[in-house]
């Protein structure tokens, strides 16, 4: 009797490991699908942005840049009010999808500040600092995918490539 009952809770912490394996993989799926869903949105914007700059036409470059803010507010909102689930490393990977999104968000509210500067010096100051900000591009998406990495393992699953 005492071996079946080991036996039995080995099954047991088994299964409940694997849907704790299961519930992390599902929620770090699903932050990848809210990043997977404003790529297109993204893109075009980029696109836009550069256009309207390059023909300076500032109120146009605002209203993407606007559009494309509350477009990532909106995600970052589901982000927020979706719970980490109680796995390991939930939290932290919350955390850090939360900063990356919001750092996407910089992005955005850093071109709508250059459009709506109104002398050369000043857009050429909100220029430098916008640059600033998308310089830190990378280290950003590697503390992102560096967090979902800890995660993953920390419950017993594989991310995908992320290149």
């Amino acid at each position: 009797m005492k071996i079946s009952g080991l036996i039995f809770l080995s099954l047991l912490a088994m299964c409940f490991s694997s849907c704790n394996s299961k519930t992390a993989y599902n929620y770090s799926e699903k932050i990848v699908g809210i990043e997977k869903s404003i790529v297109p949105a993204m893109s075009r914007t980029e696109e836009d942005v550069a256009r309207y700059a390059q023909d300076a036409n500032w109120d146009s470059v605002k209203a993407v840049s606007e559009r494309m803010e509350s477009l990532v507010e909106a995600k970052l909102v589901d982000i927020k009010k979706t719970p980490a689930q109680d796995v390991k490393e939930g939290e932290n990977f919350k955390r850090a999808a939360i900063d990356y999104f919001q750092y996407i968000e910089d992005i955005y509210t850093s071109y709508k500040n250059v459009a709506v500067q109104t002398t050369v010096e000043e857009r050429q100051d909100a220029t430098n600092k916008m640059m600033s900000i998308i310089s830190d591009k990378g280290k950003a998406l590697s503390d992102m995918q560096e967090a979902q990495k800890k995660f993953a393992k920390a419950n017993g699953f594989r991310v995908e490539n992320q290149n």
